[in-house]
């Protein structure tokens, strides 16, 4: 907690913070806890002199969670102003499946353990035709499932060689 206090601030800390608070996936939902306090300083700030009708507020979209190896976290969302936060709420994003408005609420991506051809030969099934299996050929049937669900956010990469 002390190295988590020099390296962030003191003041940045929830309070409450417990050992057990900075081990394992906790430790995610603690960093975004301190990312959102970061936030909300720089929300009173940009707010100041502003009437209060036209007060920013954050609006979070998103709290992923995942591990390739190190446990991550990735928080998003916008600035919104007051007046505007009936346009929020009609830009749908509570019907996301990832839509989460509460950054100490996570969603944990599972990744899949694939090689680029078993992504590959998975891409050119999917999306899926509602009650057909994606074909694995040697793929286990957890990673096909686990792809399923990200495949349409999963990063595509392009080897180069010059």
């Amino acid at each position: 907690k002390e190295t988590l206090r020099q390296a962030v601030g003191g003041d940045l800390i929830p309070i409450n913070l417990l050992p057990s608070d900075l081990a394992g996936w906790n430790a995610s939902k603690a960093m975004r806890r301190i990312m959102r306090n970061v936030i909300d300083r720089a929300i009173v700030y940009r707010n100041g002199g502003r009437p209060k009708t036209n007060h920013f507020e954050w609006k979070n979209i998103l709290t992923f969670e995942y591990a390739d190896g190190a446990k991550m976290t990735t928080i998003g969302g916008i600035l919104v102003e007051k007046g505007h936060c009936a346009h929020f709420d009609k830009c749908g994003f509570s019907s996301l499946e990832f839509y989460k408005p509460d950054v100490d609420d996570g969603y944990r991506i599972e990744i899949p353990a694939l090689t680029y051809r078993e992504l590959g030969h998975l891409d050119r099934q999917l999306p899926k035709v509602e009650g057909v299996v994606p074909q694995g050929n040697g793929i286990p049937g957890v990673d096909i499932e686990k792809y399923q669900k990200i495949y349409r956010y999963f990063p595509k990469f392009t080897e180069a060689i010059m």
